[in-house]
């Protein structure tokens, strides 16, 4: 991604997910996960601790902090979310530059969870979430609106009126590096006549670790939190990601991917 600097030094990235810490320390495990090119990989392993890999990967020399806010089998506590959120912010006004990962959300707002979502952009804090895989969307039928929170949140905690403009919440969505398009399975896109609000970034989605893929917004959205810890490195703020959705363009501006001198 052509990299420069800071690299995410002297920021941590915060993963709230199935995982306390790398590997075996990511009880998850999904069962007979299917891929967008109809192959099953049973038993797959790790969701959280990957996303973290991913983070890692993008920012290498910032920190990472696994905080478990979902079960083995994927089912995720609004209570401890809320909680591990506040525990951000209670770490950001002590010292140093946080991003918080959030590769996890559902259909149904809920006000406690954003009002942990407003103190942690109080402090300073971005937020990368994942917009949500059209599997979110099954069942639904034309004209019905399909939701993924935190994500369809993002456009309330722009920082300016204008649009478009920079956000303290990244609604995360994956892009295809093969067709240089919009993935399809992103929500939305393979569940005709269901209406979505658009994503406010792109970013590759597709890993394969292990011989295992990892696919969907939950792995787009790490990408884009290392973005956001590369930049916090070195300059101030965060910075204004314009959802770029024209097929063959770079869904993340260069001038970003390379703000460290």
């Amino acid at each position: 991604m052509n990299f420069k600097g800071g690299n995410g030094k002297g920021v941590t990235i915060h993963i709230l997910d199935t995982a306390s810490g790398p590997g075996r320390a990511d009880p998850f495990v999904m069962a007979e996960p299917v891929n967008y090119y109809n192959e099953i990989y049973k038993g797959r392993p790790y969701h959280g601790s990957v996303a973290g890999m991913i983070a890692g990967t993008l920012a290498p020399n910032a920190a990472i902090s696994y905080k478990p806010v979902c079960d083995r089998d994927g089912q995720c506590s609004t209570l401890k979310t809320a909680q591990a959120l506040c525990a951000v912010v209670a770490e950001a006004k002590r010292s140093g530059r946080h991003v918080v990962n959030l590769s996890v959300g559902g259909p149904y707002p809920t006000v406690g969870l954003q009002l942990a979502l407003r103190e942690v952009a109080a402090a300073g804090v971005p937020t990368a979430a994942a917009y949500g895989n059209r599997d979110d969307c099954a069942g639904l039928v034309k004209g019905d609106r399909c939701h993924h929170f935190p994500a369809d949140w993002s456009s309330e905690f722009q920082l300016a009126a204008a649009r478009p403009a920079g956000t303290m919440l990244y609604s995360v969505a994956g892009w295809d590096i093969a067709t240089k398009q919009m993935a399809t399975y992103n929500r939305g896109v393979g569940n005709p006549g269901v209406t979505t609000l658009p994503p406010s970034v792109q970013a590759p989605g597709e890993f394969w670790m292990g011989g295992l893929p990892y696919f969907g917004s939950s792995f787009a959205a790490p990408v884009v939190s290392g973005v956001l810890a590369n930049w916090m490195s070195c300059r101030a703020g965060v910075p204004l990601l314009p959802l770029l959705n024209t097929p063959g363009q770079l869904p993340l501006p260069l001038a970003i991917l390379s703000a460290c001198p």
